[in-house]
């Protein structure tokens, strides 16, 4: 996902984009990568939300984070550095209780699918699920007002470098979400920063040298750490419990 930022050391700075409150409003609904043959980058519901309220609120002036992301559908395993503490090698729950959501006419275990992904990809299945559950609350046809869409709100450009072709298939969707979300642990090392750069764009943490300053941004994050920290201490006290009563 790339941002819409109000300045990036990877733009030149001495050009604008100037649009009116309506226009601004269009690449808000429609989730628009270009106006008029210049780069908007609203590849996120953050970012088409930051969009509208700065072209609405503010000088009327916004700059363009270049260039468009260029991620590469096939990427090696072994450049993953997953921060231990979120990976699937020291997660506590491996399994999870089997939460059954409707495909077409077929009913599909999308803990199954959370499992395979978490992994491949070496990242805590609980987090998967909070991250999904934040998203789209486990719809699998779930689509935003800016187009993203599925179980992790893929938008249809961050979908492309993922290699997804069915935004709306859980176990496609599951894959391209779970893959960005490794990679953003990856490039940033810190799950805060990760979730904010799967929210808001890796441009935006970027130049901000940190969670941005979008209201959805850091409600989005906090929600998530909250939930998943959560999940995280039931499990330890459920398996103390566990271990004591074996005792």
């Amino acid at each position: 996902m790339s941002k819409v930022l109000r300045a990036c050391t990877s733009v030149l700075l001495g050009v604008g984009l100037c649009l009116s409150a309506a226009d601004a409003d269009s690449v808000y609904r429609t989730g628009g990568s270009t106006y008029g043959g210049q780069t908007v980058n609203a590849y996120t519901n953050a970012g088409a939300a930051e969009y509208r309220r700065t072209m609405r609120h503010g000088s009327g002036a916004i700059y363009n984070v270049a260039p468009k992301p260029t991620l590469r559908k096939s990427f090696s395993l072994s450049t993953l550095k997953i921060p231990s503490e979120v990976s699937y090698k020291k997660s506590l729950c491996k399994e999870l209780p089997d939460r059954y959501v409707t495909h077409g006419n077929a009913r599909v275990n999308v803990s199954d699918i959370v499992e395979e992904y978490a992994k491949l990809y070496n990242i805590d299945p609980i987090l998967i699920e909070e991250v999904i559950r934040q998203e789209s609350n486990f719809r699998p046809t779930a689509t935003s007002r800016v187009g993203a869409q599925g179980l992790m709100q893929l938008m249809p450009g961050t979908a492309q470098m993922m290699g997804v072709s069915k935004p709306d298939d859980p176990k496609d969707n599951v894959m391209g979400g779970s893959r960005y979300l490794a990679q953003q642990l990856t490039r940033f090392g810190r799950l805060d920063y990760a979730l904010a750069a799967y929210n808001a764009g890796p441009g935006a943490v970027d130049s901000y040298g940190g969670i941005p300053p979008y209201a959805e941004t850091r409600n989005y994050v906090a929600r998530i750490v909250n939930s998943y920290n959560n999940r995280v201490r039931e499990e330890k006290k459920r398996k103390r419990n566990t271990s004591q009563d074996e005792d």
